[in-house]
């Protein structure tokens, strides 16, 4: 399963962006989190199948936040690979 590291930077934090985010990943069934940064961007840890993933990623393009000030001046996906669930 693909996941990513995603980091967006802009105007990002009070903005709505986090339940944003988990909307859109509920909604493909992907797993995952967001974060706040201190330096005022957001990550993004994403999971799930190829075209879901895809989907999200896109999404993130295209879809606003409902508090449409949001901007991100750079979006930066960074594919990461899982070796092992089991602990």
């Amino acid at each position: 399963m693909p996941a990513y590291f995603i980091k967006l930077h802009g105007r990002v934090q009070r903005v709505g962006l986090r339940r944003h985010v988990q909307e859109l990943a509920q909604d493909l069934g992907l797993a995952g989190y967001v974060w706040n940064e201190r330096d005022g961007s957001v990550h993004i840890f994403v999971q799930g199948e190829e075209d879901p993933v895809e989907k999200f990623i896109q999404a993130l393009k295209t879809r606003r936040p409902p508090q449409y000030c949001a901007r991100w001046s750079k979006l930066r996906p960074n594919h990461v690979q899982i070796l092992s669930t089991s602990r």
